[in-house]
């Protein structure tokens, strides 16, 4: 998925700073809101844009249905132009579509967290062509639409082609179950991956090595990550103790921040066989980690991580007394009133070795029912859809740097990098929410929110049950493949 295109004023920067005109890692304080927004699509050398030039539907009505949450619900169904960078490019991508395939982009149909797959499924139940597309994700009902033979393979659609730049085919392959393809994700969606936020003046302070340089180095190690945090501890108030009012190595809600770490260093919970689906979550690798991690996040000494279900107050990376956080990209927009300076990295591999970085993301997705009547006419608005997405994704990751306090051409680096790494996984996202399931997929918080640090004996009492989620997902899914 090709989904930044760097402004030319911040290339040029960029370019002067590797031919030496000034050096690695030094801050522009070029403020990055006043360079134009892009607003064209950007594709492959040579890549042929959809063609729709033979394609007209006659104004007839394309019917969304979307889950209220997060990006989906903040961004991609705008009524009217604002000025808002991202609204704005959300409104063109809807008149675009509609411009481009004669159709009419009705007002869409929204779901509450929790119920909206329940709406949608009781018009597929019914066998009402109700919705052409549908915009959910894990914590609404993935497992549900697949098991039940609810959604449309997308690879039989006209015109749908996961080969395009604006599609991100390492995630579709990832979350494909059998031969068919339920669920699409590319720049269609405004995702918001894990990452790290690193407080400069610290690292400054303690004379630690650039950051930015560690990640291009491919030396950005959880190891480091965990070394350099230690190191952070100073009772500021010299009141005798560690408390939030302290300066520590990391501060934040570590909730769904410990969810991100097993991915980071390579640990996969689930991956698609062709015996079915494989649970990969107990290794040697996952106790070393976990050890790691419950000593380090566990010590208030050095960490003032908590847990928000079980703490009314907690010491946030905004208020400057922690070296990091970790994080989702799109926190960097809560962070423009923070009086410090910043900069994102993206999460720490295992070691060395490890060939890429793994930054996890709570993806939501697109699909689209079975009981669709006009494939033809939802193919191709799912893939103008898509194509016209790319500015979007540009207007957004421009916005997130926006009125960042340092504004380093390093961050547009980063989030590209950042972006590339995007993993999920089959069991977290399908079953992220299962009650079995979540034993793995939270693990890390289920076990150090409640101080408990016998990982072994809690995976051995979960490991049936969680086979079994497994199994029964995969079996489903592949009768109804069979059916078919």
């Amino acid at each position: 998925m090709k989904h930044l295109k760097l402004l030319p004023a911040l290339l040029l920067i960029a370019t002067l700073a590797s031919c030496g005109g000034e050096a690695a890692g030094t801050t522009d304080t070029t403020p990055v809101d006043t360079a134009p927004a892009t607003t064209e699509a950007v594709t492959e050398p040579g890549y042929p844009v959809p063609d729709t030039s033979s394609l007209d539907f006659g104004g007839d009505e394309l019917r969304i249905f979307s889950v209220q949450w997060g990006n989906v619900s903040k961004y991609y169904f705008p009524e009217e132009e604002t000025g808002d960078s991202v609204l704005d490019a959300c409104y063109s991508r809807l008149r675009n579509v509609e411009e481009a395939l004669n159709v009419k982009v009705a007002e869409p149909a929204w779901g509450a967290d929790g119920q909206a797959h329940k709406d949608v499924m009781k018009t597929v139940q019914a066998g009402d062509d109700a919705y052409d597309m549908v915009f959910t994700h894990c914590i609404d009902g993935y497992s549900d639409y697949a098991t039940n033979n609810a959604v449309y393979n997308l690879d039989a659609l006209p015109y749908v082609n996961f080969e395009a730049p604006w599609w991100s085919k390492s995630m579709i392959d990832t979350f494909r179950i059998g031969t068919e393809t339920y669920f699409g994700f590319g720049d269609i969606i405004l995702n918001t991956p894990s990452s790290i936020f690193f407080n400069k003046e610290i690292a400054a302070e303690y004379d630690m090595p650039d950051h930015y340089q560690m990640v291009r180095d491919g030396k950005w190690t959880y190891d480091t990550f965990l070394k350099q945090a230690r190191m952070v501890s100073i009772d500021v108030n010299g009141d005798g103790k560690m408390d939030y009012n302290d300066k520590t190595g990391y501060a934040g809600d570590l909730t769904e921040a410990l969810g991100n770490i097993p991915f980071a260093v390579g640990i996969q919970l689930t991956k698609y066989t062709d015996d079915g689906l494989q649970l990969n979550f107990w290794s040697d690798k996952l106790l070393e980690v976990f050890n790691k991690t419950y000593d380090y996040f566990l010590d208030p000494s050095v960490s003032q991580g908590y847990f928000r279900h079980y703490a009314d107050v907690g010491q946030g990376f905004g208020e400057g007394l922690a070296l990091y956080t970790i994080s989702n990209v799109n926190d960097m927009v809560n962070l423009r009133d923070a009086d410090i300076e910043f900069g994102v990295v993206p999460m720490p591999k295992y070691d060395e070795a490890q060939s890429e970085y793994r930054c996890y993301v709570w993806s939501p997705s697109v699909c689209v029912p079975t009981t669709i009547l006009r494939p033809e006419l939802v193919g191709a608005a799912l893939e103008q859809f898509a194509y016209e997405s790319v500015p979007v994704t540009n207007a957004y990751i421009e916005d997130l740097i926006r009125g960042k306090s340092t504004r380093d051409t390093e961050t547009l680096e980063m989030l590209d990098i950042i972006y590339d790494s995007q993993v999920l996984d089959i069991g977290g996202t399908y079953l992220g929410f299962d009650s079995n399931f979540r034993k793995v997929f939270y693990c890390f918080y289920d076990l150090m929110s409640t101080k408990n640090d016998n990982v072994a004996s809690f995976y051995e009492k979960s490991e049936k049950a969680i086979l079994k989620v497994l199994d029964n997902l995969y079996t489903k899914v592949i009768e109804n493949q069979s059916i078919d």
